[in-house]
């Protein structure tokens, strides 16, 4: 008679079933979400305690998509990357308003307000197009990621337009000035950073 030789394998550690069993989705997601709910006090906090002109970046735009992007280049599938740009900004969004009414006592009634909705959005658009961008920093393709990077420095430079002609309506600030004048070296050094971490992990 035939005997089979069975080896019995070794138990598995609970942490390594959970990670094969946890599906790409779901960590694209869970990174989305946590990224988000810190996203939005961070920023607070920095308002509250930076000195100015670099207190106005915390209250910046572009910096918030430039978070977006950098999730989106480092989730995997980056398919992934615009529903992680989706997920992340409305989150941060809410989160922010959360803080200053536990922080600074706001009204509860900020959460749901015509400026929040707004802004939400405003973060359903620009969340997954940055996001996107963030996944194209991951392709193959050198024009790909050459796109990809100058739009993570784009977005700097149109604010510092922007923060010119507001300051120039008003008759002028050197405070926004300023603002401006960091937002266009970040306009130019993103795209290198960007690049670099790219060509780091190819």
């Amino acid at each position: 008679m035939d005997r089979t030789d069975v080896r019995a394998r070794p138990p598995q550690h609970p942490i390594a079933r959970s990670r094969r069993s946890s599906s790409p989705a779901g960590r694209v997601l869970t990174t989305a979400t946590v990224a988000g709910l810190l996203l939005g006090p961070l920023d607070l906090l920095a308002q509250t305690t930076l000195p100015y002109p670099w207190a106005n970046l915390a209250n910046s735009a572009a910096v918030w998509a430039l978070v977006a992007f950098a999730v989106g280049a480092t989730v995997r599938p980056a398919a992934m990357s615009a529903v992680a740009g989706l997920v992340l900004l409305p989150i941060a969004v809410e989160s922010y308003y959360l803080a200053a009414v536990v922080v600074r006592h706001d009204s509860t009634t900020t959460l749901w307000s015509a400026t929040t909705g707004l802004w939400l959005v405003i973060a359903v658009v620009v969340g997954p197009l940055f996001g996107l961008a963030g996944g194209g920093l991951c392709s193959s393709r050198r024009a790909v990621r050459f796109a990809a990077a100058a739009c993570a420095g784009a977005v700097f430079l149109l604010e510092a337009v922007s923060v010119l002609g507001r300051s120039h309506a008003a008759g002028g600030s050197d405070d926004s000035g300023q603002t401006a004048a960091i937002e266009i070296a970040l306009a130019v050094a993103v795209p290198l950073i960007a690049l670099a971490a790219a060509r780091r992990r190819r």
